[in-house]
């Protein structure tokens, strides 16, 4: 199946925010963190974009393929 890189492009413009979402219902307890060697006991995420929950309409992705 061929698909053109501009449709993917669209639909990832268009479902950003759902995706983040999904990512954002995902709660975890009693996290260890390797790299800082640290332990959290209830790690929930939030992301909105840095003009606040407004700038979800003025996000835009890049989209490329990698050789590798």
């Amino acid at each position: 199946m061929r698909i053109h890189k501009s449709f993917i492009k669209e639909i990832i413009d268009k479902n950003f925010q759902v995706v983040l979402q999904h990512i954002e219902s995902k709660k975890d307890k009693n996290v260890f963190l390797t790299e800082i060697e640290a332990n959290i006991d209830n790690l929930a995420l939030k992301i909105v974009p840095t003009g606040g929950e407004k700038g979800w309409d003025k996000l835009e992705s890049d989209l490329f393929f990698d050789q590798g």
